[in-house]
C-alpha cells in the first residue's frame, strides 16, 4: 500500500499521543493475524505494542516506490472503517480490524480516504466497532 497523495489534515490523538483507526489483516492457517501485504508471513501478536521494523522484511525496509510521493514507512492506518473496506474490497480471506496507533510519520489519502503512517500499531483482543 502506498499513499496517493501527502496531506497535512487533523488526526485526534489522546493526550498519549494515540489514536484509532482502522487496518486491514490476513489470517494465517492456524486463524492468527498477518500482515496485509508484501510483509504479510509475519504474525501480528495483540494486545502490544508493535514496532513496524520489526515485521518489515528487509527486502522492502528501503523501497523506492515509483510514481507515488515520498514518505517515511511505517504501517498504513485508515481512519475510517470505510477507507480500510474499500482497500480491501476484492482482497479474499483479508479482514479489517480496528486498532490504535502513535508515532506518525506521514499522512494523506489511499483511494480518496484519510490514511496515516505510523511507527507503532496496537490491535485489542476484542474490539466494539462503532
Amino acid at each position: 500500500m502506498c499513499l496517493e497523495e501527502l496531506a497535512d489534515f487533523s488526526v485526534k490523538l489522546d493526550e498519549n499521543g494515540i489514536g484509532i483507526g482502522w487496518k486491514v489483516f490476513y489470517k494465517n492457517i492456524d486463524g492468527k493475524l498477518i500482515g496485509d501485504f508484501k510483509s504479510r508471513s509475519a504474525e501480528r501478536p495483540k494486545n502490544k505494542w508493535l514496532k513496524e521494523g520489526n515485521f518489515r522484511p528487509g527486502e522492502y525496509r528501503h523501497a523506492k516506490k515509483t510514481g507515488y510521493p515520498s514518505y517515511a514507512i511505517g504501517f498504513h492506518v485508515f481512519l475510517t472503517r470505510d477507507g480500510a473496506e474499500r482497500w480491501r474490497n476484492g482482497l479474499s480471506d483479508a479482514h479489517t480490524k480496528k486498532i490504535r496507533f502513535k508515532r506518525l510519520v506521514a499522512m494523506g489519502f489511499q483511494l480518496e480516504h484519510r490514511c496515516v503512517v505510523a511507527k507503532e500499531i496496537f490491535i485489542p483482543n476484542e474490539v466494539k466497532h462503532d
